[in-house]
């Protein structure tokens, strides 16, 4: 069993909300391996696959091989960089119905198939994909933030000054790289909330509010979403293979057992001292999502 390191928990965070956190995961735990990894035995238009792409965890190697998987059984597909629909996609088509899609989607596109189907909101299967939040927030910040910091070769070179900067900053896109399986997979879009889960300082004091009555409905919420989306987990290589078996009428849908990440901070050492501090410190609640995952993947 993996135990992801959290150091030292912010004292905002109080017993009773790791309480409520902690009933959550119990009945994540709970719920049945074979229904997670069900056998899903159609997918079309009426049935679709959404492959929900959380940033910098090996999806777009994932998203290549539902190509090929979809192109292989004679499957439509709408996947943003590909056959024409612009990489600057985030939700699914309101006209035409595709068997497959696949992209940085948050959960509540699936509002979407209701209009083009009836009552077909909830006839859906979907894959989501996790990484080990300190490995995820290291390749995020170097890849949207490579020209600011392609100076610094590694995450331990970064001023701590700078790296809290960046951390908290968003990109072109109006994303930054905190929180993101939360951006995905919990149905919430405010990206100020999403961005200051764990904010003590955020809109002066409203942080106690935020965090007992919203944050621990965005947890709950992106938990209890991962039961449907049974997950591939960069660090536990078989989950794509347990991905796979799930469609049988594809092949290989999901790829092999390695997921390809980008490549400007490789050959450097993982994250340590006040880097790593600072990195676990503003991922807690991710660490403690990814946790859960990778111990009921495992």
């Amino acid at each position: 069993v993996l135990v992801v390191v959290v150091s030292n928990y912010s004292p905002d965070i109080s017993d009773y909300e790791f309480e409520k956190i902690d009933d959550v995961i119990q009945s994540f735990n709970s719920y049945p391996n074979e229904d997670m990894w069900s056998t899903v035995p159609e997918v079309s238009e009426s049935h679709p696959l959404i492959f929900f792409h959380q940033r910098k965890s090996g999806g777009t190697s994932i998203r290549g091989s539902l190509i090929k998987a979809a192109e292989k059984a004679n499957i439509s597909y709408y996947i943003p960089c590909y056959a024409g629909v612009s990489c600057d996609t985030y939700s699914i088509p309101t006209k035409t119905p595709f068997p497959i899609y696949a992209g940085h989607f948050s959960w509540d596109v699936h509002s979407t198939l209701e209009r083009l189907r009836q009552n077909g909101r909830h006839q859906f299967s979907c894959v989501t994909n996790f990484r080990e939040p300190v490995s995820r927030l290291t390749s995020c910040l170097f890849f949207r933030f490579h020209k600011e910091l392609h100076m610094h070769k590694c995450v331990n070179d970064i001023p701590i000054s700078v790296l809290y900067k960046f951390l908290n900053q968003v990109d072109m896109f109006g994303s930054s790289c905190r929180n993101e399986p939360f951006r995905i997979l919990s149905g919430n879009l405010d990206e100020d909330l999403l961005d200051n889960l764990q904010n003590s300082r955020f809109e002066d004091g409203r942080r106690r509010y935020l965090l007992q009555e919203q944050a621990l409905g965005i947890f709950h919420a992106t938990l209890m979403h991962v039961k449907k989306c049974a997950p591939v987990v960069l660090e536990i290589p078989q989950s794509v293979e347990l991905a796979n078996r799930r469609f049988p009428m594809l092949e290989s849908p999901f790829g092999g057992e390695k997921l390809q990440v980008n490549q400007f901070h490789q050959g450097c050492p993982k994250a340590s001292g006040a880097h790593l501090t600072a990195l676990r410190n503003i991922s807690q609640l991710e660490s403690l999502l990814y946790n859960a995952v990778f111990n009921k993947t495992w």
